[in-house]
């Protein structure tokens, strides 16, 4: 199982829906969070069977940040419940971002918190919407982030990667996450 995490409009449903290759969850186009509620997608990656976990971003238009933690730990618990372990929890941070927000780092702060210190080895910070952004200019924000946003987490194990928008990025993102021991949050 491998969590997609991040902030409302981050591109969690769309990532998931181009590496399923199909219109498995309800992507949002508007300005209220479309995802409201955990939803389980069953992927196969080469030979490996993974179960996605699209969730509610953080700073939803509807609902608190505590509210959409405690919805996700009590899907945690059913699929431990179920031996369905966590392989790992994929971040995503839009690189459009010009500005890193006080909720973003409010928003990261409760991620941290809720891995806790050892199954950061196994979180993915992931940078999306490359096509949206001079290359230059994203590697810049990428290097802002890395020093000093997810500086911490980066020294704990954690690694980045940029998804590209499409199924073979999308792909090599969750492969560096299959190969991983199994691991449990701090929830």
């Amino acid at each position: 199982m491998i969590l997609i995490m991040g902030v409302t409009g981050a591109g969690k449903s769309y990532f998931i829906n181009k590496l399923v290759d199909r219109e498995a969850v309800r992507e949002g186009n508007k300005l209220d969070s479309c995802t409201a509620v955990c939803q389980a997608i069953p992927a196969k990656i080469g030979s490996s069977k993974v179960l996605l976990i699209d969730t509610p971003g953080f700073d939803d238009t509807e609902r608190s940040d505590s509210e959409i933690l405690t919805e996700i730990a009590r899907l945690l618990a059913v699929q431990y419940e179920l031996g369905i372990k966590l392989k790992g929890v994929i971040y995503l941070h839009r690189i459009t971002d010009v500005r890193y927000q006080r909720s973003s780092v409010k928003t990261l702060q409760i991620f941290k918190e809720i891995c806790g210190k050892e199954a950061l080895k196994n979180v993915l910070l992931v940078t999306t919407r490359w096509g949206e952004v001079e290359r230059f200019v994203g590697a810049d924000r990428e290097r802002q982030l890395r020093d000093k946003f997810w500086a911490y987490m980066l020294a704990n194990g954690s690694m980045i990667s940029r998804y590209y928008g499409d199924r073979d990025s999308a792909i090599g993102i969750i492969t560096q996450l299959l190969g991983k021991a199994t691991v449990v949050l701090d929830l």
